[in-house]
């Protein structure tokens, strides 16, 4: 490649001389363009995507555009839930490592932007970077041996996981963590020591030619397209240098003549001073950056502290619903309650009876901020995790990401026990992954029993819902609960507990995030049995 510039650079330098004004293509290349509905790239499974318990860095410029999937996944190495990927899921990203989440961290402002985002694990510790700066770092020695299932770029190939936008230079090393630190990201990004897969994207012929030493063969699903939108030079920030474009940008070389004067002897024809033209070859200005050979290199060691960083202790799997839930039929944006809620699918016509909503000392008795389940009548533990005023709950194989909005939409700020803070009539929402395909959730709310409604998880086992809070709820404590059905055909009954402050919130959002493992102390006659069941319609109350 390094030829190639140099030929044309050449060639562009012959032309100024001959005082031609040329336009060259964009020598920083361009990018994968995804529909953010059905394109991806797919590699073969491979041993380089196992990487064990050791280092290991994935780096990528992206251009996101599109935020109508609900999880959409940057990369990952098979389906739900990834042995290696990472997902970002409404303003947070996600690291899977062997068949859960390890890390998360907001994201921050990504829309219509180029950005540089890299993973890296070095020596037990995983961290998250954007643009250079660390967002997260946390302990993790996660095992990753799958090295049979495909790996992804662009998608997980299931519903609801499309990314929108461009990604270019995506860089795949095993065995190396190149940062560890604070660092300034380069690019076009070259090989180095270890690189199993680099995407460059140069060419709209070179779309999916891989420039690591292996030359893996990659294929496209969808067809995504070439584009000539890049982030190079690189500026150090997140603005775009080159947005979406049909067209490369616009390089144009100069040519520069500079005048001398001589004095010609008399015994010439000439006139004794002729002004000749003297045409001096200047280099060529193209916009060709210096980082265009610059591999990315490690950055100094260390470790940067950040005080939002979560260390997260082998969290069960994540999950976010997605956009193929199905709304009860008489719910508003942010109406009344609905005491009986019928859901309407294209995948399933059969109808069951729901059984009574269970009496309030059925439930566990959780306080605020806390959670407790019951996963097939059996008491569990239940992981909370608190970023951006929701909660992050993982029970079982399910990870459910759990929020409060007001009546006007905006998110509520979690109490100062760390719970959900409810508006009346205002939403809950629920984004859900993990689930048994098409299977039912119900939510309810205590203490006097209500049923809120119910929704459908789409054929990947995803849901993404938002029940309707009764605009009549009394001030105090209550408790929200989630009836489900997961990926391994258990029933779960989540219980939250929450608060109606009849007010602004009551509290203050949490800026650091929190892991709080509940214990297992929580009689077992506290709990509900085990009563939900696959495609089973409401019985209204």
């Amino acid at each position: 490649m390094n030829r190639h510039k140099s030929l044309i650079a050449a060639l562009a330098a012959l032309l100024v001389v001959f005082g031609v004004v040329t336009r060259t293509s964009a020598v920083n290349g361009g990018s994968i363009a995804f529909n953010g509905t059905d394109q991806y790239v797919s590699l073969p499974g491979s041993t380089d995507w196992a990487v064990g318990t050791g280092d290991f860095t994935v780096e990528w410029f992206q251009y996101q555009t599109s935020f109508s999937s609900s999880w959409p996944r940057i990369f990952t190495v098979g389906a739900y839930p990834a042995s290696i990927g990472v997902s970002i899921e409404s303003g947070t990203m996600y690291v899977w490592l062997a068949g859960s989440w390890r890390l998360y961290a907001s994201t921050g402002s990504i829309s219509n932007q180029w950005v540089h985002f890299a993973v890296s694990r070095s020596g037990g510790t995983l961290r998250i970077f954007k643009n250079g700066t660390q967002l997260a770092s946390g302990s993790d020695s996660s095992n990753v041996t799958n090295s049979s299932t495909p790996l992804y770029v662009g998608s997980e190939a299931t519903n609801g996981t499309y990314f929108g936008g461009l990604i270019t230079n995506f860089h795949f090393v095993k065995g190396t963590a190149l940062y560890t630190s604070a660092f300034t990201p380069s690019g076009p990004i070259t090989r180095v020591a270890n690189t199993k897969l680099l995407l460059n994207a140069e060419t709209s012929a070179s779309l999916l030619s891989d420039s690591s030493a292996l030359s893996r063969s990659v294929s496209s699903v969808g067809s995504p397209t070439f584009n000539w939108g890049t982030p190079f030079p690189w500026t150090g920030g997140g603005s775009a240098t080159s947005v979406p474009a049909t067209q490369p940008p616009a390089t144009t070389t100069t040519t520069t003549t500079t005048t001398t004067s001589t004095t010609v002897p008399p015994t010439t024809v000439a006139p004794t001073t002729t002004a000749a033209p003297t045409t001096t070859v200047v280099p060529v200005t193209t916009t060709t950056p210096v980082a265009t050979t610059t591999a990315p290199t490690a950055a100094a060691g260390g470790t940067s502290p950040v005080a939002t960083t979560p260390t997260v202790s082998s969290p069960t799997t994540t999950m976010r619903p997605t956009a193929t839930t199905v709304t009860p039929a008489n719910s508003a944006p942010s109406g009344a309650p609905s005491t009986t809620s019928t859901t309407s699918t294209t995948t399933s016509t059969t109808t069951t009876t729901l059984p009574p909503v269970p009496s309030g000392e059925e439930i566990p008795a959780v306080p605020e901020g806390q959670a407790a389940a019951v996963i097939g009548g059996k008491q569990a533990s239940v992981e909370i995790s608190r970023l951006d005023n929701e909660l992050v709950l993982t029970v079982g194989t399910v990870k459910a990401v759990i929020g409060s909005q007001s009546t006007d939409g905006d998110r509520r700020p979690l109490s100062a026990d760390g719970g959900m803070s409810l508006q009346p009539g205002g939403t809950i929402s629920v984004r859900m992954e993990g689930l048994e395909s098409e299977s039912e959730i119900e939510g309810l709310l205590y203490s006097e029993p209500t049923r809120l409604g119910t929704a459908l998880a789409n054929d990947a086992g995803r849901v993404d819902h938002s029940f309707n809070v009764p605009s009549a709820l009394s001030s105090g404590s209550h408790r929200f609960v989630v009836r489900l059905v997961d990926a391994d055909g258990n029933n779960i009954d989540l219980a939250m507990g929450v608060v109606n402050t009849d007010g602004d919130g009551g509290g203050i959002g949490l800026a650091a995030i929190v892991l709080v493992v509940l214990g297992l102390g929580v009689a077992a006659a506290l709990f509900l049995p085990a009563v939900l069941r696959k495609r089973r319609d409401v019985n209204s109350l």
